[in-house]
């Protein structure tokens, strides 16, 4: 989006007309109103609405969410805090934009507020350089939102392009390993041959056999302790019967 300084110029003075008028009624039209005419802001809003998929909404709330979210921004903008405080208070309540506002009585309690009752040329004076100000920034922010969504849309479609990418690399592995890869007809009568083992069940398979040939040393183990065991018993009690026959015949008497 490019303005000329006509542009800004005009943008200003529109805003000023949407401050008189006041945003929720910029669309009354009466037997003495008019809807306020803002060619510049319409084209801006109507941009950032199809930013923000507000494209079914009405002109009064384009106008709303446009100023309030660049407001938001102008506020965060290094040394406009009081700036973007003093336009948004002629255009909306501090912290509520959707709630209805009198024009005039928004105009009267802030030059109350800043101290320019008596010195309303002033007042007038500054309100048309913030305007001034705030326009230049309009147009930059939505300038920035368009650039970030187009951002946005080219990292989407870059993911995208690089996982079809990524399909057509393995669909063409496939075609490649089915045209290279001539499965052997199966003779009458032959056993299917099962397929494979996977990674994980061929290391399943290793763990069993492993417990199977330490559990078949643990039982070979036992077994030759039982008959050494039963060795040592037989040899005990061969030498107990001796000795009590000994004993009994007389050959340990003193």
């Amino acid at each position: 989006m490019s303005l000329a300084t006509e542009d800004i110029k005009e943008l200003a003075k529109e805003l000023g007309r949407i401050r008189q008028r006041g945003v929720r009624r910029v669309n009354v039209a009466s037997h003495n109103q008019r809807p306020t005419e803002a060619p510049v802001l319409d084209s801006i809003a109507d941009l950032y609405a199809s930013l923000k998929d507000l494209d079914g909404v009405d002109r009064p709330q384009r106008f709303r969410e446009l100023l309030w979210d660049a407001l938001k921004k102008y506020a965060t903008k290094n040394g406009m805090t009081d700036s973007a405080a003093f336009v948004r208070d002629l255009f909306f309540l501090p912290d509520a934009p959707d709630a209805p506002v009198v024009p005039g009585e928004l105009l009267s309690d802030l030059v109350k507020r800043l101290g320019y009752s008596h010195k309303r040329a002033g007042f007038d004076h500054r309100r048309r350089q913030e305007f001034a100000e705030f326009s230049w920034f309009l147009v930059e922010f939505v300038c920035s939102e368009v650039d970030a969504q187009n951002e946005r849309i080219k990292a989407e479609r870059g993911k995208e392009e690089a996982e079809k990418e990524r399909a057509q690399t393995k669909e063409e592995k496939k075609r490649v390993v089915a045209t290279t890869k001539v499965p052997a007809e199966p003779r009458k009568g032959a056993k299917k041959k099962r397929p494979g083992l996977t990674p994980e069940q061929r290391k399943r398979q290793l763990a069993r056999e492993k417990f199977l040939r330490q559990q078949l040393r643990r039982d070979e183990q036992r077994r030759k302790l039982r008959v050494r065991n039963s060795i040592i018993a037989a040899v005990l009690a061969l030498w107990l019967g001796v000795s009590i026959a000994l004993y009994l015949s007389g050959t340990f008497k003193q």
